[in-house]
């Protein structure tokens, strides 16, 4: 799958919760199950695929940040 690809899914995901406050008004609990996906896809494309520009495009880059990510 391609990065364009994994980023449009990530927007399908986000896109319930976003209507929800744009046509309600507010927000409910309703969309976590989309959050949790959407957010576990985005660690995926940086941490396992190297979709990262920040990082790069290898895991090794992931590997040698994750240190700063853990320390914060």
């Amino acid at each position: 799958m391609t990065r364009d690809e994994l980023r449009d899914r990530l927007c399908v995901m986000l896109g319930g919760r976003i209507a929800e406050e744009l046509c309600c008004g507010d927000i409910s609990t309703g969309a976590q199950n989309d959050l949790e996906r959407a957010t576990e896809t985005a660690r995926q494309m940086v941490c396992r695929f190297g979709m990262s520009d920040v990082l790069g495009r290898s895991r090794s880059a992931v590997r040698r940040a994750r240190g700063s990510w853990t320390a914060r």
